[in-house]
């Protein structure tokens, strides 16, 4: 990753388990920072069930998925554990903002998952990725 922030960029795509519907970022393309690598294998363990209705127990990327709308938070810190699934781990690790958005084929508006960013940083989104441009 060439951006000098320290941050994941991830894409979750959903996938069917036993008749479930999850997100996972297994096989999906990425990018990160070596000091989260810890953090990219703990999610690549992850499946995140999106079939539950319990909007509580989505998670910021089910709720990105299920509502397509995009979320970001720039202190994650302001989520419980039921809101964000991974929080202690991602406060271990330093993470403080998280981005994710939606994506669709353009050609044929298919929904096909969702991409999401999370940072050791603490200034706001658009500092963080002026480094992509």
């Amino acid at each position: 990753m060439s951006s000098p922030h320290i941050c994941l960029v991830q894409f979750w795509a959903p996938i069917k388990v036993n008749g479930s519907t999850f997100l996972s970022t297994a096989d999906q393309i990425c990018a990160f920072n070596k000091s989260l690598s810890s953090y990219r294998r703990l999610c690549i363990d992850t499946l995140i069930p999106i079939d539950d209705y319990m909007e509580g127990l989505l998670g910021p990327l089910g709720r990105v998925f299920r509502r397509c709308l995009p979320e970001y938070n720039p202190d994650v810190q302001s989520y419980s554990a039921a809101e964000f699934p991974l929080l202690e781990t991602a406060i271990s690790l330093g993470i403080h903002s998280y981005y994710a958005f939606p994506v669709f084929n353009l050609h044929d508006q298919r929904y096909l998952g969702v991409f999401n960013w999370k940072g050791k940083w603490k200034r706001g989104l658009r500092y963080h990725l002026k480094g992509f441009q």
